[in-house]
This record gives structure tokens, C-alpha cells and sequence, in this order.
């Protein structure tokens, strides 16, 4: 299992190329995750204030030309504010990556639900063994996926994911437990590893707040609650309750990993052993 490396200073990272470059390519994002940082948990909309922006290839030309690629060590492709995918040029930006340098490698998280088969494996071949792609799993049915990945279809990101891994890229899995999936965490990784998943991890939500009303009532803006309440598209009221995992020892404060290292820690779905502590916390 592997963990999250130390922050380190800024120069020593460049001069040792060590950077690890996080970055939001787009706004744009085909799901409509109640918990999302875009999302308005009152109809499931993108939030008024947010634009709908993207980076060119140009744009990321100019920020990153090719005499600075290699003091790079990863370039993670996550969206806070929407889904990498839905970028027009990430196909040429992946490409640009490695075609001019040797050593940065590129990991994307999505929700895996757009684009087709074909366009999945063109992305697989052009990464070739830089591209790491991190597709979100979050049930074993359509109605427990969707649950929280709302507007997404579970079959087509597993489509997308196998024909993803036919490549010499690699696909591994991310899943948001709530108490609706935590007993499906093994089937959950025996799922992804069938689909070509070569390692998964899992965390726990933390967002279980509303916005204060009125201001200031709340910390940072926030009320904590005991159930995240939300309406879907259709004007129905559903809820998502946080997982009742019970982990071995207290989470250090300030820290995203549990006291028994299970949340947070990249799974090796080829390992017997790692299967089987999933299998455990399953229960």
C-alpha cells in the first residue's frame, strides 16, 4: 500500500525535479456529485458563480514550455471545479507531455462516464506507461453508484476503464464510502480489478454541512449535520448518510489518513493480502 510523499521546499523540489504540478484544466463536468465543490445540492446545477473556462494547449504551452517539462515530476489532472475529460485539448496535452520530455508522468482523476471506448484507448496509447488514470467507482449497481456520482452511467466508465487498460497505461480506482457502500468495498474492488483496475482507494466524506443561514452562524460559512440532505434533478429530497467505519485508533488531527491506514492508501488489486484487508473492513 502507498501513502501521500512529504511537502517539501519549492526550489529543492525544482532543483531535484521533484515538482508535482496540480492542476485544473477545466470547469466543465458532465456529473452532478451532490458533495462537489461546483455543485448546488438544491437542484444539483453548477453554482452560479463558477465560469465555464478551460486551458488550451497553448495555455499550457506557455505556462510549461518544453525546456521545463523534466523538472517536473507529475502533473495531477484533478478537478475541484470540473472534470479533466471534458477538456477539448487534453488528448494534445497528454501528447505534448510526452513526446517532449522523458521524465514527468501524468496522472488524470474522473468520473470516466464520457467520451467512447475508442477515445479512451486512443488516450491509453498517446499516455502510453507515463498516464496513470484514476476512474471513480462508487457501487457495484447503477443505483448505489449513483447515488452520490449523479448523471453518470456505471457500465459506460467500466467500458471506458477496460478499454483504457488494453494499453499499456495504467487504470486504477477512487471511491467516495458513505454508509449506502460501505459493505460493498470488496465487491467494489473485485468489480474494478474484473474492468482492469490495478489498484483502488477508498475515503470516507467528510462534507456533511449545509451553509449557514443566516451568515455567519456557521464556522468557515458551514453548519455541520448529520446527514447530507439534497434535491436531484427530477425535485425528490434523497440523503447520504457518512460511513460508520469504525477504524482501530483516533485520526490524527489535520490528517486525511486513519489511525489502521486504511482510507487514503492506494490498494495493489493483484495482492492477495491487500484484497483481504478490504474484504475485512468490508464487514
Amino acid at each position: 500500500m502507498v501513502g501521500f510523499p512529504p511537502i517539501v521546499n519549492f526550489n529543492k523540489s525544482f532543483d531535484n525535479n521533484e515538482l508535482i504540478m496540480w492542476i485544473d484544466l477545466s470547469t466543465y463536468c458532465n456529473a452532478k456529485c451532490p458533495q462537489c465543490h461546483r455543485t448546488n445540492p438544491n437542484g444539483l446545477e453548477k453554482i452560479d458563480w463558477l465560469p465555464l473556462k478551460q486551458w488550451s494547449l497553448e495555455d499550457f504551452k506557455k505556462a510549461f514550455p518544453k525546456q521545463i517539462l523534466n523538472k517536473i515530476h507529475r502533473f495531477d489532472f484533478c478537478g475541484t471545479w470540473g472534470d479533466p475529460i471534458l477538456n477539448k485539448d487534453i488528448l494534445k496535452i497528454v501528447e505534448y507531455i510526452v513526446d517532449n520530455s522523458f521524465l514527468p508522468w501524468v496522472q488524470i482523476n474522473t468520473n470516466g462516464s464520457v467520451r467512447n471506448e475508442e477515445w479512451w484507448w486512443e488516450l491509453g496509447k498517446v499516455g502510453d506507461s507515463r498516464l496513470i488514470v484514476v476512474f471513480d467507482i462508487d457501487g457495484v449497481t447503477q443505483e448505489q453508484h449513483s447515488l452520490y456520482r449523479q448523471n453518470t452511467n456505471l457500465e459506460k466508465i467500466l467500458n471506458n476503464m477496460e478499454s483504457f487498460s488494453n494499453t499499456k497505461a495504467k487504470a486504477t480506482a477512487f471511491s467516495v464510502i458513505f454508509e449506502h457502500n460501505r459493505k460493498s468495498m470488496y465487491d467494489i474492488a473485485l468489480l474494478s480489478k474484473r474492468r482492469g483496475a490495478t489498484g483502488i482507494t477508498f475515503i470516507e466524506s467528510d462534507r456533511f454541512f449545509k451553509l449557514d443561514d443566516p451568515p455567519g452562524t456557521g464556522e468557515k460559512g458551514y453548519i455541520p449535520t448529520k446527514d447530507f440532505i439534497f434535491v436531484d434533478r427530477s425535485g425528490q429530497k434523497q440523503k447520504l448518510q457518512p460511513s460508520k467505519f469504525k477504524a482501530t485508533g483516533k485520526s490524527e488531527k489535520g490528517s486525511h489518513r486513519q489511525a489502521n491506514d486504511f482510507f487514503w492508501v492506494w490498494w495493489d488489486l493483484s495482492n492477495d493480502e491487500h484484497l483481504e484487508k478490504i474484504r475485512h473492513a468490508s464487514n
